[in-house]
């Protein structure tokens, strides 16, 4: 697991599934910990394997932390990788609120978020 910043516990879990790379954030994001989740995220892209970023477990995200998720996003989309994000309530309402969502699917649980990553695949090569 990765090192927190602070010396404090780590906010993120990396998980490698069949068809994507998950990486499941809890807490929260702020400026403490915001470069390191991020270069976790921009390494997770290089694999060029979709990704799901899980927020189901965060708890707070400031702008910073919101930054690096629209840049995450934002590379993922110039790579050619699909990327959905995880979100429900609070956090799923500042994705929102910020316009996240026009750009990035947003789904309620990881279940959906691998089926709308299917989804995307046969889309994807039927316009090939």
């Amino acid at each position: 697991m990765p090192d927190s910043p602070l010396g404090g516990r780590p906010n993120y879990r990396i998980e490698t599934a069949k068809t994507a790379t998950i990486v499941h954030v809890f807490n929260d994001i702020d400026i403490a910990n915001a470069n390191a989740l991020g270069d976790a995220l921009f390494r997770a892209l290089e694999s060029r394997r979709p990704l799901v970023i899980d927020l189901s477990d965060l708890v707070y995200v400031d702008s910073v932390g919101m930054h690096i998720l629209l840049r995450t996003v934002q590379r993922a989309e110039r790579a050619g990788t699909a990327a959905v994000l995880v979100a429900t309530g609070l956090i799923r309402h500042v994705i929102e609120q910020v316009g996240l969502d026009r750009i990035v699917r947003v789904v309620p649980d990881v279940p959906a978020a691998m089926q709308a990553l299917k989804t995307k695949s046969r889309s994807t090569a039927a316009q090939s």
